[in-house]
């Protein structure tokens, strides 16, 4: 019987350019709204507690990584490759929903075991920052990322986190209202998989019969031990420095964390946007795997590179609008973490994505477990020498490291293309930019004054060098722009 060809179809009319524009918008909302939240929470719970949520949500972070079991990346890649075929698709949905209840409830017994034995001091904290785990039954985002169904997937998120945030606002008023404070944050999460679940009935069906689940349980537990890898060096600082120092130091250091992941979200939306593609394409059109990567790349580097000067310029500001004068501590901080987008942002695209479409995700767990071994050793002689500052080295030093690694792979894969040109003028254009803004803040003493015309400022040097220079992914903007406004 010949399979079916509509419903699992990507929907109509949306170009990859306007994918790539709503991912961003949802990864960036993913991070914009809770760093909203965290702007009136640092003043609200104070580092002390802004501290004992973040230590909480990091250990549950863990089993969250057990209940996911590296489904999310693995979903995107095989309901892209089947997004031709109805059948395939509700097949495939059914049995990664299938291994997904399994992980889940294994991750739910053991950290509940974990609670019980090492955390019942602070009991109501530790169930609610374990609510993720019990939403991983329903958590199929990557089942609407397969089908680069990116404008439900940020329409709904403006909806449900904006919510969330509005929520905090109205009902958290003190440091007493801190475990209140960590269920509304979870649910500006977790509630997008209500509608996830409601919505999925038009699009995929559930089935019983003629499941596999053997074929992905390899790639799957591949993947999980690559996110393992991942998670553990990207939150061991956290843990580390909740071990070695004071809830305040985790509460500065944590906030710094935040506001430079805004940046690193944006850079990833741009890349996650790419792995349908390349996973449709891998087999089949490596030189157009190649393109795609470049373009990435350029563009990823492109947003990236100012957004680390301008964070190395108004750190200070941007700390003190952001989190009070409580949280000073953490300017320098950020600006040491502030490399960390580069890194993360080039890596994600050059390796992550190509490796992951490629389908060879058994060549990422040496490199992430190799990071891991790092961070902890940079972390054991780091922090008891600059506390909250040699955790971000730590952090800086470990990302160069696995980029590095995974990237002597990825080349094997895929050839791009390195524009000196356009790296030259990117890099002089931020340059540009930052010196504009250090000669505001010598002017301008105001704190909020200062941080408004430094972006002002920043955005609009760094747009005149873009167009003077002719850079070819402003021109590329530009030209959507052009095209979107002749067509309305």
């Amino acid at each position: 019987m010949a399979s079916q060809r509509v419903t699992s179809q990507p929907p109509q009319g949306h170009s990859f350019a306007a994918n790539a524009a709503f991912n961003v918008l949802y990864k960036v909302l993913n991070v914009i709204f809770p760093l909203i939240s965290s702007v009136y929470l640092a003043r609200v719970l104070l580092p002390a507690g802004v501290g004992a949520v973040s230590y909480a949500q990091n250990v549950a972070s863990y089993l969250v990584l057990v209940a996911c079991l590296g489904i999310p990346m693995y979903g995107v890649r095989e309901i892209a490759k089947r997004r031709d075929s109805q059948r395939d698709t509700d097949t495939c949905f059914s049995e990664i929903i299938a291994i997904n209840f399994c992980s889940t409830t294994v991750a739910l017994l053991a950290y509940a075991i974990v609670v019980a034995l090492f955390f019942t001091s602070d009991l109501p904290l530790y169930l609610v920052c374990g609510l993720p785990i019990l939403f991983n039954y329903i958590s199929i985002d990557w089942f609407y990322q397969g089908r680069e169904d990116y404008v439900y997937i940020a329409v709904r998120s403006i909806i449900v986190k904006g919510l969330s945030v509005l929520a905090i606002l109205l009902f958290v008023h003190g440091p007493q209202d801190y475990v209140l404070s960590a269920f509304l944050t979870v649910m500006g999460t977790c509630g997008n998989y209500l509608f996830n679940i409601v919505r999925a009935r038009r699009h995929v069906h559930l089935t019983l019969h003629g499941l596999h689940l053997r074929q992905h349980l390899r790639p799957i537990f591949v993947l999980v031990a690559c996110s393992a890898g991942a998670q553990l060096y990207n939150y061991v600082d956290v843990l580390m420095l909740g071990a070695m120092d004071t809830p305040e130091v985790v509460g500065w250091y944590s906030n710094a964390m935040k506001a430079v992941m805004v940046v690193f979200t944006l850079c990833t939306a741009i890349s996650e946007v790419f792995l349908p593609r390349i996973s449709y394409l891998f087999e089949t059109d490596r030189e157009k795997v190649s393109d795609l990567v470049t373009l990435g790349m350029q563009i990823v580097f492109y947003f990236a590179a100012p957004i680390v000067m301008g964070t190395v310029a108004v750190a200070h500001n941007l700390v003190i609008v952001m989190f009070g004068e409580p949280f000073a501590p953490a300017a320098f901080t950020m600006q040491l973490l502030a490399p960390i987008m580069i890194f993360k942002g080039l890596g994600d695209i050059v390796s992550y994505q190509v490796i992951i479409g490629a389908r060879q995700e058994g060549k990422l767990v040496g490199p992430y477990f190799c990071a891991t071994a790092l961070n902890v050793a940079l972390n054991l002689f780091l922090i008891p020498l600059w506390s909250l500052n040699g955790a971000a080295v730590a952090s800086v030093l470990t990302e160069c490291f696995v980029n590095m690694l995974l990237l002597r792979h990825s080349l094997r894969l895929v050839r791009p293309r390195v524009d000196v040109r356009f790296v030259a003028g990117t890099v002089l254009s931020a340059l540009v930019m930052w010196a504009a803004v250090m000669a505001v803040g010598t002017l301008v003493h105001n704190v909020f004054l200062g941080l408004v015309l430094d972006v002002v400022v920043a955005v609009s040097i760094y747009a005149i060098c873009g167009v003077l220079g002719r850079n070819p992914i402003l021109q590329m903007i530009f030209g959507i722009l052009k095209r979107r406004l002749s067509l309305s």
